[in-house]
């Protein structure tokens, strides 16, 4: 969930670096193809955590219901 929330926010100041006039001025020197690039990675990253993650949660083994050493009462 950490992961997430800090893509998220990568993601979200990278838009703005897209988007925002005030901020196009400061990064006019900058091709925009690398924000877009940096975009995309961050998109992907973003989707690779959330696969990762429930593919971790499938595969995940819960074995506390199972008392292997169970002794019976006499």
């Amino acid at each position: 969930m950490k992961t997430s929330i800090g893509i998220i926010t990568a993601l979200l100041l990278n838009t703005m670096f897209l988007v925002a006039e005030p901020v196009a001025l400061l990064t006019k020197g900058i091709d925009p193809f690398i924000f877009l690039g940096a975009e995309t990675a961050l998109l992907l990253g973003y989707f690779l955590n959330k696969w990762l993650e429930n593919i971790h949660r499938a595969f995940q083994i819960d074995l506390g219901h199972i008392d292997v050493f169970a002794n019976k009462a006499e």
